[in-house]
């Protein structure tokens, strides 16, 4: 017997709501989670059942702060005595109430009230209390509905609601950028983000690629001349590997500010490049393309299962000048001193939640600390393992000034052998994640 979406979307947001109730130093990836329930359901679910349970996942992810807040409002019981099946059913319910205007508000309720039936709850009071708090929620709903603090009341939970973001990032955003400018950073993370794709160069031209892509009737934009090989698709809503030439490795999936990282290396032909966080590939073939496949780049990833997705994405772009090792980028070392590295660090990840709205529910405040340590750890070790006159490039995807400019502060302090030749600070916007990058120059 297959199960259904619902039951599906159910099982992962089950997964956030123990993350979210009890902070884990291991991250889930939205993005794996639905794509290997696709790929096990997608012979007995028609598109359009797959489309409702991507929907419903994503939905309930990008909303969560608001379907607590909803939660809290209409439940007799505090959000964390609730039982934590039913706080899934309640969010997954609630987004179907509020948030999906093609599903009836009777088919939300009463297939939301079925699944907890058939997931067996402790006992019928559990199966009445989601009844009850779902028909509340549809009754407010037709009166007054859920209207958060006014603004000059409290204007960080007021942004928090309308924007879908914990508070605490809020407020930490609005310490570090001011209010003008976070309020921009809240409301471009909820706008759509286009599929962005990097064409490969070691395989097609960029010019006979976009040529297919017009062939095939993909509608595509360069949006940064400085990286003519990066595309933006706005039109585009399936699965990236259904675009042509996927499997020939002509393209692959890549955010538009993640391309800017290897243009800031500026890897050449000859040189000797380290990639100290490598996986899972996307800025090490990028640099390989930029090095015509000649050279020797270093790839290094510590994490077994990060390898396997290094290799599979080096093989299928026809990348082969690199030497992949298993190594913590803190203490890796090498024959060879290298001309360029990149760090492309462990990060907060706050600069993606445009596409992964799930890192809103994992990071927590006491991180920071443990990141930036990491960091500049790595960093330290990558100065020893610079030539003389070498470049080092480190970005972050994070918008948080802790991990970006304070980090390279400490390490200028620790390093008065190197020299900061520019940095950047890249918001989110329409078109690109957020993203850090600072390049640094080893003194002779």
């Amino acid at each position: 017997m297959t199960t259904t979406p619902r039951q599906c979307a159910f099982e992962i947001i089950r997964q956030f709501d123990k993350l979210w109730m009890r902070p884990s130093s291991s991250r889930l990836k939205a993005d794996s989670l639905i794509n290997s329930v696709l790929l096990t359901n997608r012979k007995y679910w028609a598109p359009e059942d797959q489309a409702l349970f991507t929907a419903l996942v994503y939905t309930t992810l990008r909303h969560w702060v608001w379907l607590d807040y909803v939660i809290k409002k209409q439940s007799v019981r505090e959000l964390n005595k609730i039982m934590p099946d039913a706080r899934a059913l309640l969010r997954l319910g609630i987004t179907q109430l509020t948030l999906m205007d093609k599903i009836p508000p009777h088919a939300a309720v009463h297939t939301t009230v079925e699944l907890a039936k058939k997931k067996r709850m402790h006992d019928d009071r559990v199966v009445s209390f989601i009844n009850g708090v779902l028909r509340g929620v549809q009754r407010r709903l037709q009166a007054e509905g859920f209207p958060p603090p006014t603004e000059p009341d409290d204007p960080v939970v007021f942004l928090s609601l309308k924007h879908y973001v914990p508070a605490w990032i809020v407020e930490r955003l609005i310490s570090q950028y001011g209010m003008d400018t976070a309020k921009t950073f809240l409301k471009d993370l909820n706008t759509k983000a286009n599929t962005a794709i990097r064409i490969n160069t070691l395989k097609i031209t960029i010019e006979a690629y976009k040529e297919t892509l017009t062939q095939a009737g993909v509608v595509f934009e360069t949006v940064d001349s400085n990286i003519p090989e990066a595309l933006s698709l706005p039109a585009f809503s399936g699965s990236p590997t259904t675009l042509p030439g996927y499997s020939e490795g002509h393209f692959t999936v890549q955010d538009l500010s993640s391309c800017r990282v290897a243009h800031w290396v500026d890897p050449q032909p000859s040189e000797v490049v380290f990639d100290l966080c490598a996986a899972p590939g996307g800025k090490t073939t990028h640099m390989a393309a930029l090095m015509n496949n000649t050279g020797k780049l270093v790839a290094v990833e510590p994490a077994k299962e990060r390898l396997t997705t290094l290799h599979e994405n080096i093989q299928r772009l026809g990348v082969s000048n690199v030497d992949v090792c298993e190594a913590a980028a803190e203490t890796f070392g090498y024959l060879q001193k290298a001309d360029r590295i990149l760090v492309d660090a462990p990060c907060s990840g706050l600069g993606t939640a445009r596409r992964h709205p799930e890192v809103l529910l994992q990071v927590r405040p006491e991180e920071f600390d443990r990141y930036t340590q990491t960091q500049l750890a790595i960093l330290e070790n990558a100065v020893k393992l610079l030539k003389p006159e070498g470049v080092l490039v480190y970005s972050t995807c994070s918008i948080d000034k802790a991990e970006n400019d304070a980090v390279i502060d400490s390490l200028l302090a620790k390093c008065p052998t190197l020299l900061l030749e520019k940095k950047e600070q890249f918001l989110p916007n329409p078109q690109f994640d957020g993203f850090f990058m600072a390049r640094l120059r080893l003194k002779p």
